[in-house]
């Protein structure tokens, strides 16, 4: 899974996720790319692929039938994916419809601002987003490609939950946070860094939440 040389998907990953009964089908509707991880199992992973916006997301147990032996995906006149199980006797047709989720995650790229060699301090972060109500979505960075998560301290638009910057209901409008690295240090001197959305724990994200827009402020620095 290569894009511009650089690899979206780690070899490890997809063959965890990939067995010998997947199957890929592709969306014409929404120009998406979709793998079916295994379709004799009772929970079927789904790996996309945006052909609009360049990006990879992964459904987890997305055909919503917990019986297993699901049919090749085929489309129906409407262009609509449609699978058979055998099992349960019936047809079920795949979904592009925002759903809630109890372990909704969101990682953007890792960000080098175009400058891969130099190095960056982070200072602060704008998101643009709209919220429900029962919606508790946390916010956090990583940096240099590591698994480290790092926290914020908001200054609008959200809350902090237990160390945690957490998005805020912003009712039927669009809301703007603003958030800067709690601990300037873990965000200064990096290479390239990357925003993670996240359920908090024991939580539901709606179906109501949306980023319009991300802006991360920043200042590059020379090289010595």
């Amino acid at each position: 899974m290569l894009k511009d040389g650089l690899r979206k998907i780690g070899i490890s990953y997809w063959s965890a996720f990939w067995t010998a009964n997947g199957s890929v089908i592709y969306d014409d509707n929404y120009k998406q790319l979709m793998a079916l991880s295994n379709l004799s199992g009772a929970d079927i992973d789904v790996l996309i692929y945006d052909f609009v916006t360049g990006s990879w997301n992964l459904g987890a147990d997305k055909l919503g039938v917990t019986s297993d032996n699901f049919s090749n995906p085929i489309t129906d006149n409407e262009g609509n994916i449609i699978v058979f199980n055998d099992q349960g006797d019936e047809i079920v047709e795949w979904s592009n419809a925002p759903a809630s989720s109890t372990n909704m995650g969101v990682r953007t790229k890792d960000i080098d601002f175009k400058y891969p060699g130099l190095k960056k301090n982070v200072n602060m972060v704008r998101i643009s987003y709209k919220s429900a109500a029962t919606s508790y979505i946390t916010v956090r960075y990583r940096v240099n490609g590591g698994t480290t998560n790092y926290d914020f301290t908001p200054i609008s638009g959200a809350t902090t939950v237990s160390t945690v910057a957490e998005l805020t209901y912003t009712g039927n409008g669009w809301a703007t946070a603003v958030l800067i690295p709690d601990t300037l240090s873990e965000a200064s001197d990096i290479y390239s860094f990357k925003l993670q959305f996240a359920t908090r724990a024991a939580s539901t994200v709606t179906s109501a939440f949306e980023v319009n827009d991300i802006s991360v402020i920043y200042r590059l620095k020379g090289m010595r």
